[in-house]
């Protein structure tokens, strides 16, 4: 199991494919692939559950402050 700290680059680059599933909001195939592709590299990040849930809520609300700006 990784730690928080460790699991940062992980978390950034998850972050990144829910941000593009943002972008990709009116392309339909594109925006299913970001998001399935972010929930994979959470779920390869060997964190537990409820870390997992935490971070894709925050990084959801982010992805919605950045978007209405």
């Amino acid at each position: 199991m990784q730690t928080e700290e460790s699991a940062k680059p992980l978390l950034y680059k998850a972050f990144d494919h829910l941000g593009r599933y943002l972008n990709f909001m009116g392309k339909h195939v594109e925006a299913v692939q970001a998001w399935e592709d972010g929930l994979k590299v959470l779920e390869d990040s060997g964190l537990d559950s409820d870390k997992l849930i935490n971070w894709i809520h925050t990084a959801i609300q982010a992805a919605r402050i950045t978007h209405r700006q």
